[in-house]
């Protein structure tokens, strides 16, 4: 949940400003979006909430008669070319972050983002840099996107892939572990995936050198690229660790070691066998995707009944009996504490570990009887469009 923001009241009468003027002294192409640069990508996906002065529900507050509240919004003629309109803001969604309004000068409705809506008690300035850094940072992924795929699509041939020392290295580093110790790691995808890696590392290279050396006039990319500012560089640390705060660790670690429950190695066995068979479960379908020819209905209705019926007697008495069995076996030794599988007060257990336990392994059966359905129903519909005649 983002933080609430502060609302803040303007006194200054905004009415002397033009928006219009102030974005285009800023140099923003708004009256053509299409063809401004990126204007291929969407302006709102790049919309800093921060500089947001109020909530879309203090926008809202101080509504003409009850009814709307007064604004400019960005609209579009037959022409695909933009102006700024009065429009007047009626309500607000929150699952696509849209305001509803009404245009005032063709008593057409709207649904606009807020980067195209200026209220009339809002900084015209301010809403300016706040569109400006929308423009700007969209600009900047426009010609990542480019730079990017130009070294992507740059020819890999005559490249000098990695020699027979470098890769023994790599082979070496990838058995420096007691599990892969003495196996053979010729692997020859992932070769091919760290040589393309290589080639793609000094296509950038030669590309990046290109663009400093002849800036934006060239011949080999269509249009200038404006990239984002390099960061600096930041200074190496000088010890291989991170500073924490100063803390009370004993409280901490004690409030850590009540709310978990893996802090016992019956706890963390028994949680991994109950996902393996969890697992196992949604390996399954609960109806026969497997028809690969025409029946009789009947014929098809009592093989779908046999695989929900088989399916529900595993889950009915293997399955449930299977996570019995691993909690009994786990936590049997238990005899004391608050995992004691035969405390009979119940006060103890509501407030022991046992009952989160429970809960938790609960919610993973419940967890994977969802994903079992879903699956399953996904499996038997591609199974039957299977039948359909290709359009």
């Amino acid at each position: 949940m983002s933080p609430k923001k502060k609302e803040t009241k303007i006194d200054d009468n905004f009415s002397d400003f033009d928006i219009e003027q102030l974005l285009a002294d800023e140099g923003i192409e708004f009256r053509n979006p299409e063809k401004a640069p990126g204007g291929w990508l969407p302006l709102e996906a790049y919309d800093d909430e921060s500089y947001d002065i109020k909530t879309p529900s203090g926008w809202l507050r101080n509504k003409v008669e009850g009814k709307y509240v007064k604004a400019r919004g960005l609209w579009k003629d037959r022409d695909a070319l933009c102006y700024w309109r009065d429009i007047l803001i009626t309500r607000y969604f929150p699952k696509s972050r849209r305001y509803e309004g009404t245009f005032n000068h063709i008593n057409q409705k709207a649904k606009l983002p807020r980067i195209y809506i200026m209220f009339d008690d809002e900084d015209p300035r301010h809403f300016v840099k706040r569109f400006k850094h929308a423009y700007q940072t969209r600009l900047y992924a426009d010609s990542l996107i480019k730079y990017n795929y130009y070294i992507e699509n740059m020819p890999s041939g005559g490249i000098t892939e990695l020699d027979h020392e470098k890769i023994n290295r790599i082979l070496i580093l990838t058995q420096n572990t007691k599990a892969l110790r003495g196996k053979s790691s010729a692997d020859t995808t992932l070769l091919n995936e760290i040589n393309l890696d290589f080639v793609k590392t000094m296509n950038k290279i030669i590309f990046d050198k290109h663009l400093k050396e002849k800036g934006g006039a060239n011949n080999l990319i269509a249009g200038n690229l404006t990239l984002p500012p390099e960061k600096p560089e930041e200074l190496t640390a000088y010890f291989g660790m991170i500073t924490i705060p100063e803390h009370d660790y004993p409280a901490t670690f004690a409030r850590f070691n009540i709310s978990t429950l893996l802090k016992t190695k019956e706890v963390v066995l028994a949680l991994h066998e109950i996902k393996k068979e969890c697992n196992e479960v949604i390996s399954r379908d609960i109806y026969n995707p497997n028809i690969n020819k025409t029946m009789e209905i009947e014929d098809f209705k009592q093989i779908q009944s046999s695989s929900i019926s088989q399916t529900s007697y595993y889950l009915r008495e293997t399955w449930v009996n299977k996570i019995k069995d691993i909690i009994k076996t786990n936590f049997n030794d238990m005899k004391e504490g608050w995992f004691n599988l035969n405390e009979t007060n119940k006060d103890f257990y509501e407030i022991g570990n046992l009952k989160k336990f429970l809960t938790q392994v609960r919610f993973l059966m419940q967890d994977t009887l969802l994903v079992l359905t879903k699956k399953s129903i996904h499996r038997f519909k591609d199974s039957l469009l299977t039948f359909l005649p290709i359009s």
